[in-house]
């Protein structure tokens, strides 16, 4: 990421959950439940918080976080994600995952991004 930042080149990373990014989904991944156990379908929820690491990551990031619940239970999704853009403005300095203000509709236009492109990982 830090490459990426270095060069200013935009990235979407999916990583592996861990006991700290459990603990900060515990509300999504509870109202993904109650809706698959009040349809019957999947219940899904989308969120976004700032972490950071204590060794790998130079600064706080920008995590979205998809808390999913099945039939056969939890699905947990996080990514990392930065685009970079020319400022368009004195306040903006960066569009996408990272700016404050990600609007619902917009958080979800960039998830199904995101998704297309974890599905053409999988398949390499």
């Amino acid at each position: 990421m830090g490459w990426c930042e270095n060069h200013r080149v935009g990235y979407v990373f999916g990583f592996a959950r861990n006991p700290l990014l459990r603990r900060k989904i515990v509300s999504p991944m509870r109202q993904a439940k109650q809706e698959h156990q009040r349809t019957g379908k999947a219940g899904r929820v989308f969120t976004e918080f700032s972490s950071r690491t204590r060794k790998s990551w130079s600064c706080s990031r920008r995590v979205v976080a998809k808390a999913e619940y099945l039939e056969k239970g939890e699905n947990l999704r996080f990514v990392v994600g930065k685009r970079l853009y020319r400022p368009c403005g004195p306040s903006v300095s960066d569009r996408g995952i990272a700016i404050a203000g990600v609007g619902f509709l917009q958080l979800r236009q960039i998830l199904f991004h995101i998704r297309h492109i974890l599905r053409i990982l999988r398949k390499l």
